[in-house]
């Protein structure tokens, strides 16, 4: 998390002049764009069986294993000199992961023109309506200030990328969905939502049918108590918001409490800038969030609870259960 607001070479000022600048334009974008949020056409979340049974397939201990997995390379920063070491490995990790599958995938490294770091992809392809997609994401590099060399990024964001890859596993040995699923490990969001940026504007000049997108950044961190959520209010889409709680109330019964971010902090913002509808579940309300994060503190240690982290692989795994049958 975070969208560039820290940077690893800039001083205090800085960091609070860009601070400031990205406030403003934020701002300003946001009083502009005040597209149309009318909900869209209600259709009740009704509780299916066979979700449910997918849903019970969510494994805290597979989510350990990957975030320390993740911790384990040093640092992922999109700075780094081989900033593409830890994303090669990840698509290896995935590759595997997907050979036993029965599904059309595809998995994909994609470059960037202003990060030397790739995002990686993942797509479910649908049997039915292809080009429609359900996305779900999450960034891949890590950031440590003042120059250090060190940035596990256990919590930010081990913790959402290892959310991700467990929905795939279970999804990669399940019916086909209908629709297109697609998994992105995004690049450099510290250096400013470098990735999904251009990513997402790639998509809007294509004119890609994409129901809705869910980011996943930081999970790992119960700063307001297990199974107490939070979900950013401000560059995310009202009635995807009401979808997902729909689906809380209807499998879950987590307690989600709204909160504002105050600027894109985070790669959902890149979406919802290109007019796609969004949606980011967090692992708490800001105030509450995680005080380790952007350090070499920010690896596993007690305060970090997988059974809280499930709790997002659930959301999301159910998220794109839904919007696949809608």
């Amino acid at each position: 998390m975070g969208g560039g607001v820290q940077a690893e070479s800039l001083s205090i000022v800085q960091d609070l002049a860009k601070l400031e600048l990205s406030l403003a334009k934020d701002t300003k974008w946001l009083s502009e764009r005040k597209r149309s949020l009318k909900s869209k056409a209600k259709k009740s979340v009704r509780f299916r069986p066979e979700v449910k049974s997918l849903i019970d397939q969510v494994s805290s201990e597979n989510l350990k294993e990957s975030v320390l997995w993740m911790q384990g390379f040093g640092s992922r920063s999109h700075r780094a000199t081989d900033p593409n070491r830890p994303v090669r490995a990840l698509k290896e990790k995935l590759e595997a992961l997907m050979a036993p599958s029965k599904l059309s995938y595809k998995i994909e490294e994609i470059s960037h023109s202003r990060t030397n770091q790739n995002t990686i992809k993942l797509s479910l392809m649908g049997s039915k309506e292809p080009q429609k997609k359900v996305i779900l994401g999450a960034h891949f590099d890590s950031i440590s200030g003042w120059m250090s060399r060190t940035a596990p990024g256990a919590d930010d964001n081990a913790s959402g990328s290892s959310n991700l890859i467990e929905v795939a596993r279970i999804l990669s040995r399940s019916e086909p969905p209908q629709k297109t699923i697609e998994f992105f490990w995004y690049a450099g969001e510290e250096g400013g939502l470098i990735g999904s940026a251009e990513i997402a504007s790639g998509y809007e000049a294509a004119g890609q049918q994409v129901l809705a997108v869910m980011q996943l950044d930081m999970t790992l961190y119960p700063g307001d108590g297990p199974f107490i959520l939070g979900s950013v209010t401000d560059f995310t889409t009202p009635w995807v918001r009401e979808l997902l709680g729909e689906i809380n109330q209807t499998y879950f019964q987590f307690q989600i409490n709204d909160f504002e971010c105050g600027y894109g902090c985070s790669d959902h913002a890149s979406w919802y800038r290109r007019g796609f509808d969004t949606v980011a579940p967090f692992e708490a309300r800001m105030r509450s969030m995680n005080p380790d994060i952007h350090t070499s503190r920010d690896e596993v240690k007690s305060s970090y609870n997988f059974e809280h982290s499930a709790a997002f692989s659930k959301l999301a795994l159910a998220f794109a259960l839904e919007l696949d049958e809608r």
